[in-house]
């Protein structure tokens, strides 16, 4: 056992000490350095500080995003003169277009950024598409028809705007048949809801006798690919999340609902959509309420009506995801495009469920302009 001499506790300043070992008694000396060393852990602060400064940072972070994000500074100098020096605008383009001082022209022949673009009737633009991506012109037949939508993310709260989501949408006619249909499993309370799921093509239905089978592992769920449930059973979901994992349907998702024969078309032949805004950078202005979703509708040889009525479902299912605060209409532009290539090129169209003023209003007046020469006609 080693055993300090007296005086082993003064300060180090001091002559150094001995020590002796066992019977021995062997003397060596000690000697101390100009202090002790504490390390970081010993001198941080209690946990609920720590965890109320963590809070003001990320408060603090988020206020200097937000304003950064409502007053962005100016670019360099140099990243200017550069812009200029290659002929780019030192302003990026709007994500939108801007109509407001602008008309629809008359003619068939126009200069395009004169007047607003032009919105064809969707079996108008699919005609015009085959003929453009035709074998004899671009031989592009057999591409996928993708509709952008454009869609708005502003709330009433000013400075307040909705996040990027993602929503499954159905593909009512498929044009791919070597995709395999998804296999789902549907929670539901009743026996007639349960007939009712097994005839919209459910492989595995049930209620609480079918919950408890699950999680005492008497029933095979290693092959569903979805787990729906109806609203009266989604209490009961959270104690199956560690059986099913991400999987688990819960409330507030698109797998929890009381439309069961609608969500298992959904998740059964759909696919998942994302709506994305678009980061502001050197070629992308800031633009929060601005974002877009890309979805494929069909081949370009597929039959219009077919392609329609994919457009129409999934334009369905992204109007479910619209915030209920939302400010003002949610589409605002719907446009038919192929993929990225070469003479590429996209054709904007009108539907019932987009929200367009500027195109609402000439309607309008265009209609109004054909009544009022039958009026006359009639009353002489």
């Amino acid at each position: 056992m080693l055993t300090l001499g007296r005086g082993v506790w003064r300060s180090a300043c001091h002559a150094p000490m001995t020590a002796t070992w066992g019977p021995a008694a062997v003397t060596w000396p000690v000697f101390f350095g100009s202090g002790f060393h504490t390390c970081a852990i010993l001198e941080r602060a209690r946990r609920g500080t720590r965890e109320r400064k963590a809070k003001v940072a990320i408060a603090n972070k988020k206020k200097k995003e937000d304003r950064l994000r409502r007053h962005p500074p100016p670019l360099p100098d140099k990243i200017v003169l550069k812009l200029k020096s290659m002929g780019l605008p030192v302003t990026p383009k709007p994500l939108r277009a801007d109509e407001s001082n602008k008309s629809f022209a008359t003619d068939d022949v126009y200069q395009l950024f004169r007047y607003c673009y032009q919105r064809y009737e969707f079996t108008e633009a699919v005609r015009m598409m085959r003929i453009h991506f035709s074998p004899e012109v671009l031989d592009r037949s057999d591409d996928l028809i993708y509709a952008k939508v454009e869609v708005n993310m502003k709330l009433p709260k000013q400075g307040r705007y909705m996040d990027e989501f993602n929503k499954y949408v159905a593909i009512v006619h498929r044009w791919d048949d070597t995709v395999l249909e998804k296999r789902i499993c549907a929670f539901v309370p009743t026996e007639e809801l349960e007939a009712e799921a097994l005839a919209a093509g459910a492989i595995m239905t049930g209620g609480p006798e079918l919950i408890q089978n699950i999680m005492k592992g008497r029933v095979d769920v290693a092959e569903v690919d979805h787990f729906l449930c109806h609203d009266e059973l989604a209490a009961t979901m959270r104690t199956m999340v560690g059986v099913l994992r991400e999987k688990t349907p819960l409330k507030g998702g698109d797998s929890v609902g009381t439309n069961i024969k609608k969500m298992i078309q959904v998740f059964k032949s759909g696919m998942e959509v994302q709506v994305r805004k678009v980061k502001p950078s050197l070629v992308a202005p800031n633009e929060p309420d601005y974002a877009f979703a890309e979805i494929p509708i069909g081949k370009l040889t597929q039959d219009p009506e077919e392609m329609r009525a994919n457009l129409d479902s999934a334009l369905d299912s992204l109007l479910e995801g619209q915030s209920k605060k939302a400010s003002g209409g949610f589409i605002t532009r719907l446009i038919l495009k192929l993929e990225d290539g070469p003479f590429y090129t996209e054709y904007s169209i009108d539907h019932p469920l987009l929200s367009d003023e500027k195109l609402r209003n000439h309607q309008k007046a265009r209609s109004e302009q054909i009544q009022e020469p039958i009026r006359e006609t009639t009353g002489s």
